[in-house]
């Protein structure tokens, strides 16, 4: 593990650690998946963690371990988001803040890029209550990501150091997600 992903590893423990201190009255679990990964191949979980009557951590997981020919989109993303509900969690509108992180090693025709990247933005989503333990929800999330990456052609020797170092705006988080509630 480099300096880059230690530092983010520890960012996102700092984040989960400083959220465990927060009041925890009305503390119920909530398991879900993202079927908009699913449908790209990429099997994922969330846990909704709710921390009050109006605000709950998620910590979502997924990635794409699979190959398809010369496109390859091997990655693993880690995004743990806080979320203020207008009514009680899992239950109509939200908004979140959020920070994604990702280490990737994709192929894509004949460019091969393998780094790293962290991530910070706003999202907003609206959740459906489908029965007593089920929901339904859609989520999109945008803000800026700090990348930094090896591009090298395929075949060839992958640079010593990083070659595109660079901050971009993206979209950094599209979901339709299924929840059920455990506790």
């Amino acid at each position: 593990m480099n300096t880059y992903q230690k530092k983010s590893v520890r960012t996102l423990l700092l984040f989960l650690l400083s959220c465990s201190f927060l009041p925890a009255a009305a503390q119920r679990i909530a398991i879900e998946t993202n079927t908009v990964q699913w449908a790209t191949m990429a099997p994922n979980i969330g846990f909704q963690l709710f921390l009050s009557e109006r605000i709950s951590m998620d910590l979502s997981v997924g990635g794409c371990p699979f190959k398809l020919g010369k496109f390859q989109p091997k990655y693993m993303l880690v995004t743990p988001q806080v979320r203020y509900w207008f009514g009680r969690p899992l239950t109509g509108h939200y908004v979140g803040v959020l920070a994604p992180f990702t280490d990737y090693n994709m192929r894509f025709n004949e460019n091969m890029y393998k780094g790293e990247a962290v991530g910070f933005g706003a999202s907003y989503g609206y959740y459906w209550v489908l029965n007593r333990r089920w929901s339904m929800g859609v989520t999109a999330g945008v803000g800026v990501a700090r990348y930094r990456q090896f591009k090298y052609k395929h075949g060839e020797e992958r640079p010593q150091e990083p070659n595109q170092v660079g901050w971009t705006a993206a979209p950094l988080n599209l979901a339709f997600n299924f929840s059920y509630i455990l506790k």
